[in-house]
């Protein structure tokens, strides 16, 4: 029978007791992952919260207003052939007639004039006014007083039927026979003027002072 020499057993000795102390040490981990074979790895249930984000759009930016333009000249200069519904200078005559309406011109009687229009709202004539009360007509709501600006061709509401006479001529006469007694002046672009006079007979035409200046 053939012995092993006892150092040669030393070795291998050595290996079973670490073998058997790394195992003892193990035992604990392996045993928790054979209690429960179906375990997995824990998932995070919560949701992840977003940040607002402002979205940044292009739009136009708004308007600024802008100013009515203001009239320049006299009433009579500029107003004609304009449209009370379009125009912006005639803006504020427009809002006191409310809607459109064939049936009713502009009476400024504080301003002294009057705009007539036509069936779309354009004006075809502006009439001027001297002061109604002072020329002695009926006092009411609806008089006029003068027109304060400058009057066209030269005229002033100190005019009286003579004196135009003696500036401009006859010119065509109307009126008269308990209607206002008037002189109609036409140029060569097709436009007149009417001087009307504080006289209805042919009797009270010298000296008769002027009323109304009306523009076509």
């Amino acid at each position: 029978m053939t012995t092993t020499p006892f150092l040669s057993r030393a070795p291998v000795r050595r290996a079973s007791a670490l073998l058997a102390i790394f195992a003892l040490g193990c035992a604990p981990l392996l045993g928790s992952c054979a209690a429960d074979p179906t375990s997995q790895p824990t998932e995070s249930t919560s949701t992840p919260t977003e940040s607002y984000q402002p979205r940044h759009e292009t739009t136009d930016p708004i308007p600024e207003p802008q100013p009515t333009p203001e009239p320049v000249g006299e009433i009579w200069q500029w107003a004609l052939g304009s449209n009370v519904w379009d125009d912006p200078r005639l803006a504020r005559y427009a809002a006191d007639l409310g809607a459109p309406d064939t049936s009713v011109d502009v009476n400024a009687n504080a301003e002294g004039f009057q705009l007539v229009l036509d069936s779309d709202g354009t004006v075809v004539s502006v009439v001027l006014f001297n002061d109604e009360t002072a020329l002695g007509l009926p006092v009411s709501s609806t008089s006029f007083s003068a027109y304060p600006g400058e009057l066209p061709a030269g005229l002033t509401w100190s005019d009286t039927a003579d004196s135009v006479v003696a500036t401009y001529g006859m010119g065509t006469q109307s009126g008269g026979w308990g209607t206002e007694i008037a002189f109609t002046y036409a140029w060569t672009d097709g436009s007149s003027i009417t001087l009307g006079f504080a006289a209805t007979h042919e009797a009270q035409l010298p000296g008769a002072p002027l009323h109304t200046i009306t523009l076509r």
